[in-house]
């Protein structure tokens, strides 16, 4: 099944079925659940609890485009590591 990573504006990566991810969250990769499970725990970062990862270098604290281009980043990493992952399809935003 097609799973979309996405992160949260502090950073905490996330995994939803299909073409999804909730508001206000930036897509990281589009693949299989196992494929984007295992390169997020290669490159991610802990949560201080460590119940969850983060992209490297988003905390919150710092502003948007300093977090924004962490994700990018980490989303180029992620997609020149792994064939079988995509870029989210910008194509469904178009309809709009």
């Amino acid at each position: 099944m097609t799973c979309t990573a996405y992160c949260s504006r502090d950073g905490v990566i996330g995994i939803a079925d299909g073409l999804h991810f909730p508001d206000a969250c930036l897509p990281i990769a589009v693949g299989s659940r196992g494929h984007l499970s295992f390169q997020i725990e290669e490159l991610g970062e802990r949560t201080r609890k460590g119940r969850a990862w983060r992209v490297p270098g988003v905390t919150g604290r710092e502003r948007d485009h300093v977090a924004y281009t962490a994700v990018q980043i980490f989303a180029a990493t992620i997609l020149t590591r792994n064939a079988s992952l995509r870029r989210w399809p910008m194509k469904a935003a178009e309809n709009v």
